[in-house]
């Protein structure tokens, strides 16, 4: 390493507190070194080597760099903490000279070989080992809920993309050095775990094809843990294009969370903590793939007595509840004993006093839900619909007349929910301040929010421009997401518009009684600052209006402090 680099590295370390490390002898003893481990094998391919990782005890871990790059640092930490289960907090970050990493390679007789995709000591396939590479990058990563496979038979090449966030990522072949993934590989790894991992009683059994569209689960394990794969696969006019969703096993107190840590305001709590707790009816809860609608049911139904007999039917089941009996439900079963429609009218059968159907997708299933719900059972179950209230034509579609949705006995609830990308706190831009108005459309744009948000002193915009460098969100202008939603009681006053399929005079009606719709709910983060402005369109289904934004300020004003408004509203 040249005085140069060497003083640079030194000065970095002094000024982030890291401790220094010019000579091997000064390595503190006692390290674990990781090296056959899945994040160091990432590390060594995203790093140029210059990042080494080790534990230093059950719960501690350790951070060797050569680096003043805080993005390959982090990752590093994040890696030890999703797939070493090595708390944040519980990571030293040490700064050392190019020859102390090399050294450190050298004394452990570590020879970094060649990542050929077949390069495995387990006995598995290289297929099968190809598609374990994939799930476990992506477990060394921050939050990656998606992988999307988008293969390509006739270029030969497939596009890999991880999920973060809510924001979909290119992930490259980092052992290739290529930008794309080999299609034909990358085929035969789908095939081989589908086909092989079928075998498997936690795996669905279903044969591979990449002319057939196929749904599917399988478990994987590694340095990461037990990793659940949901698999869903269509074929297209170019290859096939599969999205695998990743659930940890053994990560249930992740999800053992309350709806106030979730997001949910103590209004909404209110009406689904006090619908809960009924002796029967029916909750909804409606929103787009992914929005944690899994998430939120299985925080409400931990918090149900255990002297309740409480059964759930799902396709796959995606967390453990305790206490619970959660049934696998497979309509491909050749006896259909395990199909929605059968369970949906045998479950009486078994004494249930709480009912959860993963989703319901067909008349006869929504028939038979609404029939338990009226009969003494609760009943929880998913839609998918644009918002609270359209959940009633959405039932009505499945063959519910109005008239009986209006029942007294039926609708406890209905909740829509939705996680949107939370702005970078680091890089975001001034609504009211820096924003480039050089653009004609644009500047309609930013002159029509101002507008709206006039008033508002913390409302901000993603920086999304090219020449973003951000460190924090690696240049996307957002990190992390949050949870924008809302919640209709279903009460006496609202009945007649059930009865009358009256949706708009529904909503006027809640709105006059200052409801928090989901535009209520997201102009609240955007005045806080935590929502884009500009983003607002490609996730609300209905304009932001004035009045939304009216009911918005007023609840922050009954939530929060006065020196805290002051900071958000003039």
């Amino acid at each position: 390493m040249d005085n140069n680099k060497e003083v640079q590295l030194e000065s970095f370390a002094a000024r982030l507190n890291y401790p220094f490390i010019s000579s091997l002898d000064q390595v503190p003893s006692g390290q674990q070194w990781l090296f056959e481990s899945a994040i160091q094998k990432m590390l060594d391919n995203t790093t140029d080597n210059c990042v080494i990782v080790s534990k230093s005890g059950v719960a501690s871990g350790s951070v060797f760099a050569s680096t003043t790059s805080i993005q390959n640092i982090t990752r590093a930490v994040d890696g030890l903490n999703n797939t070493m289960n090595v708390h944040r907090n519980n990571v030293r970050i040490y700064l050392c000279t190019s020859p102390v990493i090399n050294q450190i390679y050298d004394k452990k007789r570590f020879k970094k070989e060649p990542q050929g995709k077949g390069a495995i000591a387990t006995g598995r396939s290289a297929a099968q080992t190809l598609m374990e590479t994939i799930v476990g990058e992506a477990m060394t990563m921050s939050k990656v809920s998606d992988i999307h496979l988008k293969v390509n038979n006739i270029s030969g090449d497939t596009e890999v993309k991880f999920r973060t966030g809510g924001i979909l990522r290119l992930h490259p072949d980092a052992a290739n050095n290529t930008k794309y993934w080999e299609s034909s590989e990358v085929t035969a790894a789908c095939s081989a775990i589908i086909n092989t991992d079928a075998s498997n009683e936690q795996s669905t059994k279903k044969a591979f094809s990449v002319t057939k569209a196929i749904d599917a689960s399988f478990t994987l394990s590694g340095d990461y843990g037990v990793v659940k794969i949901r698999y869903a696969q269509v074929p297209s006019s170019i290859g096939f294009t599969a999205t695998l969703r990743i659930h940890k096993e053994g990560a249930e107190d992740t999800y053992a969370m309350d709806l106030k840590s979730m997001g949910y305001l103590s209004e909404q709590r209110e009406i689904i903590e006090s619908a809960a707790q009924s002796p029967s009816g029916i909750i909804v809860v409606s929103g787009p793939t992914g929005s944690g609608k899994t998430t939120m049911l299985n925080t409400v139904l931990r918090k149900i007595p255990h002297s309740k007999s409480i059964y759930t039917f799902e396709d796959p089941i995606e967390m453990v509840i305790p206490g619970a009996t959660q049934v696998p439900v497979d309509d491909d079963i050749e006896d259909g004993s395990l199909s929605w429609v059968s369970l949906s009218k045998n479950v009486l059968r078994l004494d249930p006093d709480v009912i959860m159907f993963g989703e319901i997708r067909a008349s006869d299933v929504a028939h038979e839900a609404m029939n338990m719900a009226m009969t003494g059972h609760l009943v929880f179950t998913t839609l998918h619909s644009n918002s609270s209230l359209t959940c009633i034509p959405r039932l009505h579609d499945l063959g519910m007349p109005f008239t009986k949705l209006s029942d007294p006995s039926l609708l406890k609830a209905l909740v829509f929910q939705r996680l949107v990308p939370k702005i970078c706190s680091h890089c975001s831009i001034s609504l009211f301040e820096d924003v480039d108005e050089t653009n004609d459309t644009n500047a309609r744009h930013i002159m029509l929010l101002r507008d709206l948000f006039s008033g508002c002193n913390n409302v901000k915009i993603a920086n999304i421009s090219e020449d973003n460098h951000c460190e924090n969100c690696g240049g996307l202008g957002f990190s992390g997401r949050v949870l924008v939603a809302e919640v209709a009681e279903i009460n006496k006053s609202v009945r007649s518009y059930i009865a009358g399929n009256d949706l708009a005079g529904w909503e006027r009606h809640l709105l006059n009684e200052q409801w928090v719709s989901i535009n209520v709910h997201t102009s609240i983060h955007v005045i806080k600052g935590d929502v884009c402005a500009v983003s607002l369109r490609s996730f609300l289904s209905y304009e932001v209006t004035k009045e939304d934004v009216a009911i918005a300020k007023n609840k922050l004003r009954l939530i929060h402090s006065s020196a805290e408004v002051a900071a958000w509203i003039r």
